[in-house]
């Protein structure tokens, strides 16, 4: 910890790696950290990564973090974070992707359980940058909320490669070494087994899991118990969770979770293939995606509260009632009108009946 602290004020200190100036520290993990910086080239604010210092003497680290940029940086997809540039500034290595603040963890935390349509939507962009990196033969191998941004128009971007695998580089990574996060790794990988594209599926099989119960499958303070969890146990049933889960989308996830691999999803686009037909039978949300509020969605909310407190309504019929309360009004003042000529009329005839009128005519000549 001591050294993570050391190196993060150093690069405090220095403010400036390559042609980008830091202006905070997004992350810090076990291998590098993330600062939010600005590039002097494009002027735009980007993400850092930076390798840890006390890695920077191990070839295993430096090849792995460059690989990550090298792979990413190949691969030209809209739910994949979209890389500038891998290089070093000295023996600083680094690399410089797209800033992107959301991410599905807090999502998950503010939203959830979240909406079927939500989840199935984030699925098949998951499913989609995933199976880019299939085709590639890349295996992320550490699927999880906190690897998912959320682009400016809400769509999933897979991010952090660090333990990505790739069939033709598969030399770089130790034999048995158990790499991922407990509460989204693959049995296989639970066991030190190699992992291929279908441990992918398993970990997104977790996440819909989450995204849709609002619980992990499996949960303990323990991260080792975790792990035998995953080889051993059995979530607790969806449908226990949460009344409303259509059944389609129970079967995607207890397929993308079986434990054995021949039952497992093969391949990530049959996974996609039934979420697709699955959505094609969910009706229609409210919002495109009531889990992100955008901008024009704001407003509407904003108006709609103003609504509420009698503000000005700008709707079709503000004319028309407008017009009803004018006519109301001044057709009391026509009425009144008329009872008070009905009342004069009334008089004059009382008066011409009488002979009154005579008297009051012969009254005012001799005045004048």
């Amino acid at each position: 910890m001591n050294k993570i602290y050391t190196y993060i004020t150093e690069v405090k200190l220095q403010q400036q790696i390559g042609r980008y100036q830091i202006l905070e520290t997004v992350a810090v993990g076990s291998q590098g950290s993330v600062y939010q910086a600005y590039d002097s080239d494009t002027g735009q604010v980007v993400a850092l990564k930076v390798l840890l210092s006390n890695h920077t003497q191990n070839p295993t680290y430096v090849e792995r973090f460059n690989r990550e940029g090298t792979m990413i940086a190949s691969l030209d997809h809209p739910n994949i974070v979209k890389i500038f540039e891998v290089g070093n500034d000295g023996d600083t290595h680094f690399m410089s992707f797209e800033y992107l603040p959301e991410s599905l963890d807090n999502i998950i935390k503010a939203s959830s359980p979240m909406i079927v349509n939500s989840v199935v939507k984030f699925g098949q962009q998951i499913c989609a940058g995933l199976e880019l990196a299939h085709d590639n033969e890349i295996i992320h191998r550490d699927i999880k909320p906190q690897n998912i941004l959320i682009g400016s128009a809400g769509q999933a971007k897979i991010v952090d490669f660090g333990i990505a695998h790739a069939d033709r580089m598969s030399g770089i990574t130790e034999a048995g070494a158990i790499l991922g996060t407990p509460h989204y790794m693959s049995p296989e990988q639970a066991l030190g087994k190699p992992a291929d594209h279908r441990s992918d599926i398993y970990a997104l099989g977790c996440l819909l899991y989450q995204m849709v119960s609002g619980d992990l499958p499996f949960d303990d303070e323990d991260p080792m118990k975790v792990i035998r969890m995953q080889v051993d146990d059995q979530p607790v049933k969806l449908k226990k969770l949460r009344s409303d889960i259509p059944k389609k989308l129970i079967s995607i996830i207890e397929k993308a979770m079986a434990k054995e691999l021949a039952i497992r999803y093969q391949n990530i686009s049959d996974l996609s293939s039934d979420l697709n037909k699955l959505e094609r039978t969910l009706p229609s949300p409210q919002l495109t995606n009531p889990n992100i509020v955008t901008q024009t969605q704001g407003q509407a909310q904003i108006e709609a509260q103003q609504t509420q407190q009698g503000k000005f309504r700008p709707s079709e019929s503000w004319l028309d009632e407008w017009s009803q309360a004018w006519d109301k009004t001044h057709k009391n003042n026509l009425a009144k009108v008329t009872a008070v000529l009905s009342i004069l009329g009334g008089l004059g005839y009382i008066l011409v009946q009488f002979g009154y009128l005579t008297m009051i005519t012969d009254a005012i000549k001799k005045i004048f």
